[in-house]
């Protein structure tokens, strides 16, 4: 009997672990995210850092909200938590708007009034943040990924920050005008880091480097039609890894002392991708679409 009640007790404290993770509404939270701008034909990337953050509260028809800002002066609008559901009044607006749902699972869609459409979700999975807590992650279908966020990760938000959902996200129209993506890189709640994608080295995503700063290196990455070509690597071992936009690694090699890798296109699906080189001396992370 005591062992049941043993066991219930821990699956208690764990669930109830989890809920206390799904709530980023309750304290002060900094979501640090990589901005993204595609402004030529030729796709190349331009980068900035955007840092959204809950400052403050405030009470909009009878409900407790919290402010959220970009850079602590640019108010984008009002959240609040309600269980698993989030809800956002934004800036020259007067009702609240479902931001997130947490409770979605495999087979439900999410009605999104700020796009005027539902999105079916394809999956569920979870990660651990620097602590160990779990978090369920959301994943939706690939297409609607680009409008919706990517995927939703419970407590955090999503991986392109807090207000991707309500933010497009257009990279398929590269090379046709100005074209924009964004991509968390750091939350903290408390002023303490609770997540960071293993993509990045630091908050500043300062690995991070456009065609021009490329420019200024040895180091040249070419996207050809069939490949990927890495040149000028400058050290025997070079770890070479590639994440798709759900932050996973698809692909990870070694130059084994090549001082060029050729690495084939067909082995990936179209879609956006970050290349990380990483020597003994340096890391250099570069985003790349892949069609």
């Amino acid at each position: 009997m005591k062992r049941f009640l043993l066991f219930g007790l821990i699956i208690s404290l764990i669930f109830s672990n989890i809920h206390a993770q799904s709530c980023f509404t309750d304290s002060i939270a900094t979501w640090t995210v990589l901005y993204t701008a595609y402004c030529d034909a030729s796709c190349n990337p331009s980068y900035s850092i955007n840092i959204y953050n809950i400052e403050g509260d405030t009470t909009i028809n009878s409900k407790d909200y919290h402010k959220i800002f970009m850079f602590s002066y640019d108010y984008y609008g009002a959240i609040r938590s309600d269980s698993s559901k989030v809800f956002i009044i934004q800036v020259n607006d007067s009702s609240e708007v479902l931001l997130y749902d947490f409770d979605l699972n495999t087979g439900d869609s999410y009605y999104s009034s700020f796009f005027d459409n539902s999105f079916s979700v394809t999956g569920t999975d979870s990660i651990f943040d620097i602590y160990g807590h779990m978090h369920k992650i959301i994943y939706f279908d690939d297409y609607e990924n680009d409008f919706i966020g990517q995927y939703w990760i419970e407590g955090i938000g999503s991986s392109g920050g807090i207000l991707k959902p309500i933010q497009i996200n257009d990279i398929i129209l590269c090379g046709c005008g100005y074209t924009e993506d964004r991509d968390i890189v750091c939350f903290h709640k408390n002023d303490t880091l609770i997540y960071m994608p293993a993509l990045y080295e630091d908050c500043s995503a300062s690995n991070i480097v456009s065609i021009e700063e490329l420019a200024s290196t040895n180091l040249i990455i070419a996207n050809t039609e069939k490949n990927i070509v890495i040149k000028n690597l400058m050290e025997d071992k070079c770890n070479i890894s590639i994440y798709n936009i759900n932050g996973q690694e698809v692909l990870t090699q070694s130059n084994n002392g090549r001082r060029q890798l050729e690495i084939n296109k067909e082995q990936f699906i179209y879609g956006l991708y970050f290349i990380k080189i990483k020597s003994s001396h340096n890391i250099t992370i570069m985003k790349i679409i892949i069609n």
